[in-house]
Parts: structure tokens; sequence; C-alpha cells
């Protein structure tokens, strides 16, 4: 009959440091990809509004700076906010970069780009 033996002490704490690790970097990368998120239904909403062809890049780039105060998203900057109209066409671009410090000197990094279009008379 063989002896049943569990997990030693060493193992019990590898496996805790690694699910340490893990919840760490969701809890610190998770927040990135929210607010991104929330950015592009912002975008999607401003976009809805049927005055939008009527509005300046000032008035676009204020509302949308409102909108994200409203949805609790901080740091953004809105100079990120690109707004071209060619040819009966506005297009708004909003692509960033985020960066979050893990631990010492190893960050996460995450791009995103959101882009939004529509027609104009």
């Amino acid at each position: 009959m063989k002896n049943q033996q569990g997990a030693s002490a060493l193992s019990i704490m590898v496996i805790l440091f690694l699910a340490a690790s893990i919840l760490t970097i969701v809890m610190k990368v998770a927040p990135m990809f929210f607010d991104n998120m929330t950015i592009a239904k912002v975008l999607e909403d401003i976009g809805a509004q049927t005055n939008i062809a009527e509005l300046g890049d000032d008035e676009i780039i204020s509302a949308f700076s409102k909108r994200l105060t409203i949805n609790n998203v901080r740091d953004f900057d809105t100079k990120k906010i690109v707004i071209t109209r060619d040819d009966g066409l506005l297009s708004i671009d909003v692509n960033y970069e985020k960066r979050e410090n893990i631990f010492k000197n190893i960050d996460a990094v995450a791009s995103f780009e959101n882009h939004f279009e529509t027609k104009v008379q």
C-alpha cells in the first residue's frame, strides 16, 4: 500500500505567487480596456448626434471630454482626437497608447484605435 502525499510547502508557495502575479496584472490591465470600451461608446454616441455636421471641431472635442468625465474616464489627453472632413465625410479618430506600471521597471502597454465615420451634407 502506497502512502499518499499532499503538496509540499514549496509548491503551495509557487502556486500562490503565480496566482498573486496574475491577479495583480489583471487588476492593473483590465481598467485600461474598460476605459477604452467607454471611449468607443462615447465616440459612437457623439457620432450619432443628428447635428454632428454643424458642430465645430472644438465643440466635438468638448462634448467628447464632458462625456468622458461623466463616465469617470480620467487622464485622457484630448489631443489624441483627430477630426477630419473630406468630401462630405466626417471622420473622428481616437488612437492612443496606455502604459501601466506593473512592478518596478516592468510596464504593460496597450495600443487602442477607435474610428468613427459619417456622411455630412
